[in-house]
């Protein structure tokens, strides 16, 4: 007659299995959307960079004639397909026209967006695909931090303007 203990599951056995339950699900949760972002990263890198600033300067332009700097109807307005052909090829998940730039989300999670930015429009964003185009994981986040620099850099060159103007001199007399 067989023995029955040999077929239970030893106290070894539950953990990893507990384990793996548990773990699995975790470091798949990690793993996957980093080999998604890599992958949409590389498409990014791979497209043609030109035809895509291009096609959003064509839409800011655009955005500008039909709207002027206020946004209205949600900020909605027909497009030529042959216009957003090469914004299409990205797949993004959604696109926003500002009165400067263009806000392009190609992953939501991990967060990934472009950014085209009109010509002479203050640029912001963490990585430089080439000058107009930018990248960033939070364009919000990015645009306040430029802001916030762009603001100290003035008060910055104010007090140096100040410093060297011979008006601002104090001169105290001791006699």
């Amino acid at each position: 007659m067989p023995d029955d203990r040999d077929k239970r599951p030893t106290v070894g056995r539950s953990v990893a299995r507990w384990l793996t339950a548990l773990l699995l699900p975790a470091v798949l949760a990690l793993v996957v959307p980093r080999i998604y972002y890599w992958h949409r990263a590389h498409e990014l890198e791979t497209t043609d960079k030109r035809a895509l600033l291009s096609a959003c300067r064509a839409l800011i332009a655009q955005y500008q004639l039909d709207h002027g700097s206020e946004m209205s109807n949600g900020g909605q307005f027909p497009v030529p397909p042959d216009m957003v052909a090469a914004i299409n090829a990205l797949r993004p998940k959604y696109v926003t026209v500002r009165r400067d730039h263009v806000l392009i989300c190609i992953s939501v999670i991990p967060r990934l967006y472009v950014l085209a930015f009109a010509d002479g429009a203050d640029q912001f964003g963490r990585g430089i695909l080439m000058d107009g185009l930018r990248f960033s994981p939070d364009p919000a986040g990015d645009e306040d931090a430029a802001r916030r620099l762009a603001v100290q850099d003035r008060s910055l060159h104010r007090s140096e303007e100040g410093a060297k103007s011979p008006t601002s001199e104090v001169t105290h007399d001791t006699r």
